[in-house]
């Protein structure tokens, strides 16, 4: 992913929806974003973010260091050139509330629109 793609985490805003789409199931769920912080490093992110907030179940920043070492491993060397080259992101995320309802109204209001204009111009 290029760092100047629209789909580049970096340049997700607070207020953006994430539809996230489990790989253990079929569910769908709608997420608010509420910070993001850009990292040079997995070493920097575990400095300044809560680790078990990173990656549940991990008690410490050198632990977490070592799960990511795991990580570079088995996703080999494209992995490792993508945190080197453009960093890692931190998303903080909520579940629904009255933002995501709102976005999705206007999203919705927005379609109806262009659904209805593209039917009366042709």
């Amino acid at each position: 992913m290029s760092p100047d793609s629209s789909k580049n985490p970096a340049n997700f805003k607070p207020g953006d929806i994430l539809v996230l789409k489990p790989l253990d199931s079929s569910e769908v769920l709608d997420r608010i974003v509420d910070f993001i912080h850009v990292y040079s490093s997995v070493e920097e992110m575990a400095k300044n973010e809560p680790v078990e907030k990173i990656f549940s179940g991990c008690k410490s920043p050198e632990e977490l260091a070592e799960i990511f070492e795991e990580v570079k491993k088995k996703w080999g060397k494209v992995y490792t050139y993508k945190i080197e080259k453009y960093g890692i992101v931190a998303i903080g995320i909520n579940k629904w509330d009255k933002r995501v309802i709102q976005k999705r109204a206007e999203m919705f209001a927005m379609e109806k629109f262009r659904s209805n204009f593209y039917k009366l111009a042709k």
